[in-house]
């Protein structure tokens, strides 16, 4: 189901990086637009490196924030609408909201019905346990290329482990938000992915050792 105010049909067309570029424009939501290519160009000098497709890569990460045209006002309402679920933390700040409302949008209006897309642009500000490649790929190109001003404090640590291992290289950046208190809200599909990725982590040295 559709809202009215936010049904993005005229403009959308076969080619999709010129369509969310035309809606980010229409919306004046000109930093998100800067901020989608740069993931898009990111995540797919990523999926190139550990051995993903690119250009499905590129289509998540168009899409991963396409529901900012929602303002955080109206995301809850949004959700309740389109009977999306959310738990008292997506509630608390609705910004967290926008993977869902982005993966939901990315499906009704753009008739995306890939799961592995969809997945990662549900779970790309969180994460979760289980993780497909696509769902780390997007998350860590989504936090390398922020959308805000600067460069994050992280950035050279992250990169550097992502020299050798994606996993250690998200597990790094995840436990230097929880560690420094950086997290607005702790969701817990975040915390599951720290212990998930932890116990990976364990597992996979315990396998080069023996």
């Amino acid at each position: 189901m559709k809202i009215k105010e936010y049904d993005l049909s005229e403009y959308i067309n076969e080619d999709l990086e010129v369509s969310v570029d035309a809606i980010l424009n229409e919306y004046g939501l000109l930093i998100c637009k800067d901020h989608t290519k740069r993931v898009a160009d990111y995540i797919q000098v990523l999926a190139r490196k550990f051995g993903y497709d690119p250009e499905k890569a590129k289509i998540a990460a168009l899409l991963h924030d396409i529901s900012g045209v929602i303002p955080n006002i109206k995301r809850v309402e949004y959700c309740k609408v389109n009977h999306i679920d959310l738990i008292k933390e997506e509630v608390e700040l609705p910004l967290i909201a926008h993977q869902k409302t982005s993966s939901h949008m990315a499906k009704i209006q753009f008739d995306i019905h890939d799961q592995e897309i969809l997945s990662a642009i549900a779970c790309h500000t969180t994460l979760k346990k289980d993780a497909s490649k696509l769902d780390k790929l997007l998350f860590i190109a989504d936090k390398i290329e922020w959308d805000q001003s600067g460069l994050p404090s992280y950035k050279k640590m992250v990169e550097d482990l992502l020299e050798d291992s994606l996993e250690e290289a998200i597990y790094a950046y995840m436990k230097y938000n929880l560690e420094g208190g950086l997290l607005k809200v702790v969701h817990p599909d975040y915390l599951e992915a720290v212990t998930w990725l932890e116990a990976e982590l364990k597992n996979k040295t315990t396998r080069r050792v023996k």
